[in-house]
């Protein structure tokens, strides 16, 4: 998808769930889609986030997207899904770890569930996230 459709579309969307495969280092295919878009596109939306990992839980990925997501002023939802050791619990496109996949279903679940969430009213913090605003 070309980033001029991605945008249109994305301003149409009401939710969002984001995922991330796991590496060493900066996350820049989310970095070059954020340039692309702004607060509009992503301010109170509903965010869920699901990391894959070929290696350990993958927590920290899951801490920097929901750090992106509340910088963009998303609403976040509290539940999240990781697939650490991936090679393990997927086979042939398909999760075969029943936990995990309980996890990614739940996510799922909760992401149609607060979908129309009403945003919070906005507080002093909100007001110092620049650009935010305009």
């Amino acid at each position: 998808m070309t980033p001029s459709r991605s945008l249109t579309a994305s301003t149409r969307l009401i939710q969002f769930c984001w995922g991330r495969r796991c590496i060493t280092g900066p996350i820049p295919a989310l970095k070059n889609a954020l340039d692309y878009c702004g607060f509009d596109e992503f301010e109170h939306k509903t965010v869920g986030l699901l990391a894959v990992a070929g290696g350990g839980f993958p927590i920290t990925a899951l801490e920097h997207l929901r750090s992106v997501c509340r910088a963009l002023n998303c609403w976040v939802i509290p539940h999240q899904a990781a697939v650490p050791n991936a090679r393990n619990h997927i086979a042939d496109g398909q999760i075969v770890d029943a936990d995990i996949e309980e996890r990614v279903v739940t996510l799922g679940e909760e992401a149609v569930q607060y979908a129309n969430i009403e945003p919070d009213p906005a507080c002093f913090e909100s007001a110092e996230n620049v650009g935010a605003d305009d």
